[in-house]
């Protein structure tokens, strides 16, 4: 909720600097706007020229700070000549509209004809605070125009039994300057611009106004050409506070002509660019979409998405998008998530958060304020991360809502994997014993190592492989003599079917990843060369296999060198198609293989 404030010619009295401390203005969380014009001299308050100048100032002031004037105007405060500027103001703009208005100690004519503003709609109420000790107001009619009068004092007479809905006369005994003590602003003021306002808990130092404003950044610009009947808000946060996210919109062209494309907007508190983010697209079928970056602002960023067949009239549309904020999320002190879904009926929410969250709640949000509290649902997944849902009719189109949270359910902000039991086996052709466990933090400059012999510089950096192993711990192995070292390892991850043809398409693991997914993918499998042969690479294999199963995945895929096909044939594995793309300059072919287990 915004409210503006209008002063009268002398401002001596600052009392709209007091109106951002009371309790009412702080509850709901209300946005202050002063117009303030300065010091108005008497010469100055009876030249009809700047008159005009100020009016025509607060005009421009409006334009300035009201975005949506027909379905989320402000409320006004104004007092003496600046009830005056307002009601002229609203006589030269009918896009100039209020939700409630307050005018005390007025200069206005007390049989002021307000019937065409309501006609135009330019306020919903409005409440004239006036006094019988105003004694300046029977001069100004005099002094300025047939305009003014002693509305201030007498009320405004002249109202038509119809329209008595419209405005409130409330007579309170006060002269031109006594309306502004606190009590009585915060009482007789802010209660009845809030009455209409529920009341909802939530700390202002996370859910701030500036979250809500960008629910209204993320423009919709598809909104005129498709109908849209569902969205999926899903999305992955992990230890860092890096939110990997998956959004999913179903939609209908109703325009005549074909589509071949349309605009997503993300707005977030990362400050990389929107080439990091790694966004990517699909169709319904799993096909990538190209696009191109047209906004790559701090916090906003928007991209056009081609499709790969124009869509008809009345045919339907699905995109799916990926992308990534970086360490955009506070979990141990709180946070917010947000989004914009106005003329959107039917919305899902799925966060995943590796720890249990302090007060999750979804505020809906219309018309820039909190108009509905929500709660998800939590769900503690196999890998011990929980995720909250929530299904939502969106049937009173609200424009967006805010997903809110204060901090962590367990305080203990560092909590260890959750290790399995380490498997012991004997190396083939003698007694030694190696062991298959989950890799730990601690391991990976010995799994680097590995990396760097086998790949080269095509290895993965340390930083990436810690990422895979803190994305999905489980299926992270790592094989080690009993002594402590390490030859060998294999990473994967759970996520949805993907159709790809490069690697750089899926490279970024953690965007994909989904601990609820329908298949798993085997990244990297590694055995250094002393150790080869003696059956390492066979165990790790297998016990992804466990993992997968654990999962209740019946699928493994994997992208295998053209010379090991015929290896990987021989624990079940079936060639797909070859991918000539995969990766780039190789003396080696790619080729896409599966297992059904």
């Amino acid at each position: 909720m915004q409210i503006i404030t209008v002063h009268g010619i002398r401002r001596g009295n600052r009392w709209y600097e007091n109106l951002p401390n009371m309790k009412g203005v702080i509850d709901y969380n209300i946005d202050i706007q002063y117009f303030d014009y300065g010091f108005f001299s008497l010469k100055q308050f009876l030249s009809k020229k700047e008159r005009e100048k100020i009016i025509l100032k607060f005009c421009n002031f409006y334009d300035n700070i009201v975005n949506d004037p027909v379905n989320n105007p402000p409320c006004i405060v104004a007092h003496s000549f600046g009830t005056y500027i307002v009601y002229q103001a609203m006589k030269k703009y009918d896009v100039i509209r209020f939700d409630k208005i307050i005018f005390c100690g007025s200069i206005l004519n007390s049989k002021t004809d307000f019937r065409s503003l309501i006609a135009n709609k330019q306020f919903r109420n409005l409440k004239n605070d006036h006094g019988e000790l105003e004694w300046f107001l029977k001069y100004t009619r005099l002094l300025i125009d047939k305009d003014c009068g002693k509305a201030g004092k007498i009320g405004f007479r002249d109202i038509p039994a119809d329209k008595k809905i419209y405005i409130t006369n409330d007579q309170s005994y006060k002269s031109h300057s006594d309306y502004f003590l606190p009590l009585n602003m915060e009482i007789n003021w802010i209660n009845y611009l809030t009455s209409e306002l529920s009341k909802f808990d939530y700390n202002k130092e996370i859910l701030k106004h500036t979250i809500i404003d960008r629910i209204y950044d993320n423009i919709n610009f598809t909104k005129e050409i498709l109908e849209v009947n569902s969205i999926q808000f899903s999305a992955r946060i992990d230890k860092k506070g890096n939110y990997f996210a998956k959004y999913v919109k179903k939609a209908i062209n109703q325009t005549e002509k074909n589509i071949d494309h349309v605009f997503f907007t993300t707005t977030g508190d990362g400050i990389h660019s929107a080439e990091e983010m790694d966004f990517i697209s699909y169709d319904s079928q799993n096909n990538k979409l190209d696009f191109d970056i047209i906004n790559d602002f701090n916090n906003k960023k928007t991209f056009k998405i081609f499709l790969n067949s124009p869509i008809k009239p009345k045919e339907s549309l699905e995109t799916k998008w990926y992308f990534c904020w970086y360490n955009t999320m506070n979990l141990k002190y709180g946070d917010t998530d947000h989004w914009s879904f106005s003329n959107i009926r039917n919305i899902e929410i799925l966060l995943n958060f590796p720890f249990e969250l302090k007060r999750p709640k979804i505020y809906v949000i219309n018309k820039k304020r909190v108009v509905e509290e929500l709660m998800p649902t939590a769900k503690i997944e196999t890998d011990s991360t929980c995720t909250y849902t929530l299904k939502y009719d969106n049937i009173n189109n609200n424009d967006g809502g805010v997903f809110y949270y204060e901090g962590l359910l367990n305080k203990n902000f560092h909590v260890n994997y959750k290790r399995n039991k380490e498997h012991e086996f004997f190396l083939n052709g003698n007694k030694n014993q190696f062991t298959i466990t989950q890799a730990s933090d601690s391991e990976i400059s010995k799994i680097y190592d590995i990396e760097l012999q086998i790949e080269h510089s095509n290895a993965a950096s340390e930083e990436t492989l810690l990422n895979r192993i803190k994305m999905f711990n489980e299926g992270f192995m790592v094989a080690k003599h009993k002594k402590g070292k390490i030859f060998g390892y294999i990473e994967c991850v759970i996520w949805n079917e993907k159709k790809f043809d490069t690697f750089k398409e899926i490279s970024n693991f953690p965007m994909h990843f989904n601990i609820n997914g329908n298949s798993l993918y085997i990244i990297f499998l590694a055995v250094e060369k002393p150790f080869r042969r003696n059956g390492i690479a066979q165990k790790l294999i297998e016990e992804v296999e466990v993992v997968a199963k654990r999962h209740s995945i019946s699928t493994i895929r994997l992208v295998a060198k053209d010379k090991l096909v015929d290896y990987y044939s021989k624990f079940g594995y079936k060639v797909i198609k070859e991918l000539p793309h995969f990766l780039e300059n190789k003396p080696y072919q790619s080729v896409f293989m599966e297992k059904k287990i």
